[in-house]
Parts: C-alpha cells; sequence; structure tokens
C-alpha cells in the first residue's frame, strides 16, 4: 500500500535535519520512497508481527545511498 500524501508529510516532518549523503556528499538530496512501508521480520515464526520493525525508505537521488528509517522510533507505527 503506497504511503498517501500526508502520511509522507508527517514522516518528513519527524524527521531530523537531514545531514548531505555521506557517500556522495551532495545536500537536499534525500527522497522519500512513497510506495510504502517496509515490514522487516526478525524470525521466520514471526507471525503477529510483535518483533517486526515497521520502516519508510530514504534515498539519496545522485548516489542511491538508501537508509531504513524506523517508524515507531518517529511515533508513527500506526502507519503499518
Amino acid at each position: 500500500m503506497a504511503l498517501t500524501e500526508q502520511q509522507q508529510q508527517a514522516i518528513l516532518e519527524a524527521l531530523p535535519p537531514l545531514a548531505p549523503c555521506a557517500l556522495c556528499e551532495q545536500e537536499d538530496t534525500w527522497t522519500l520512497n512513497a510506495s510504502g512501508v517496509v515490514v522487516l521480520r526478525f524470525r521466520e515464526d514471526n507471525r503477529d508481527l510483535k518483533d517486526a520493525l515497521a520502516c519508510v525508505v530514504i534515498a539519496c537521488s545522485n548516489c542511491g545511498n538508501t537508509h531504513l528509517i524506523d517508524l515507531t522510533t518517529l511515533g508513527l507505527a500506526d502507519f503499518t
């Protein structure tokens, strides 16, 4: 499920100011992948996702450096 404009804005507002990319050192190149939330399961038998991590992806549009941002840490876990 793709993120809505409202969800994207909430994520961007919750993020601290982003530093230049560590790989290419370009500024203002971070983009939020709006295609949805990535859920990482830590155990294959984890059916209820209690130990899962809900993340969104940000990537440098210049070099492709990619980071996962934990929605729970941002206080936005209800997006999942």
